[in-house]
Formats: C-alpha cells, sequence, structure tokens
C-alpha cells in the first residue's frame, strides 16, 4: 500500500510541474505560424553617444528568395515614424543592420519585415518582428 501511495504521490508531483512549465511557454512565447517563413528577428540597441545599432534578419525554407527590410522608427503624437531603412536579399536567409545617430528623450523600434518570393517574383508571405528602445 505505501508503494502503491508513493507511485501515486511522484505521479502527481511530476504532473504538477508540467502543466504550469507548458503554460508559462504557451503565455509568454508568441510563435507565428508561416508556411515559407521559418523566423523573422529584430535587434535594436542605442549606445551612450547616441549611436543606435538595427539588426533584422529572415530565414526561409532552402531555396526560396528572401529579402528582409530593417527599419528604424521614432515614437511620435502621430505614431510610428520611419528614419532610416536598410534592405537586403538572399537565397534562404536575408540580414541588414546599419547605424545611425539619434536624438535622446525618444522611444525608437527597429521594425523587420521578412518577404519571401517564388521563381516567377511573385510574394509568397510576409512576416515582420520589432524590437523596442527607450533613449
Amino acid at each position: 500500500m505505501k508503494r502503491f501511495l508513493s507511485l501515486i504521490l511522484i505521479a502527481m508531483v511530476i504532473f504538477s510541474m508540467a502543466v504550469p512549465a507548458s503554460a508559462a511557454v504557451a503565455d509568454n512565447m508568441v510563435q507565428p505560424r508561416w508556411s515559407y517563413l521559418n523566423s523573422v528577428t529584430a535587434y535594436l540597441n542605442i549606445n551612450f553617444l547616441g549611436i543606435a545599432t538595427c539588426e533584422g534578419t529572415a530565414t526561409a525554407r532552402v531555396g526560396e528568395t528572401v529579402e528582409v527590410t530593417v527599419r528604424l522608427q521614432q515614437l511620435k503624437d502621430t505614431g510610428w515614424a520611419t528614419i532610416k531603412t536598410w534592405t537586403s536579399t538572399g537565397t534562404g536567409t536575408a540580414a541588414a543592420s546599419g547605424n545611425y545617430a539619434v536624438y535622446s528623450g525618444y522611444t525608437y523600434r527597429t521594425s523587420v519585415t521578412g518577404y519571401v518570393y517564388d521563381s516567377d517574383g511573385n510574394l509568397l508571405e510576409t512576416g515582420t518582428a520589432t524590437d523596442t528602445f527607450e533613449y
């Protein structure tokens, strides 16, 4: 009887540990479901001199043509205003990055858009990612 109760207790402990971990992953991670894109990533950092470093990548299935556009944007009263753009194209993966001097006292973001095209140049899919920084 002790062995049976011990097994039930162990099963309950294991089950109670597994459920919150699954819920935490589901609550904190947004995982877009794309057909052609594997990932779109955005990175923004602004150093003490006010130089913004922006980076973005887009990856797709092997052999697909990928374009990535990285936009440095500043939050204004009317919304996000693009102040600088970088673009790159590749096969399977595309990455673009750049640096730009910004003013303090604003919120900035890097908005990255990945595009996947077929061999005829037709747009198959678009995906986005952002990273925000207050300076």
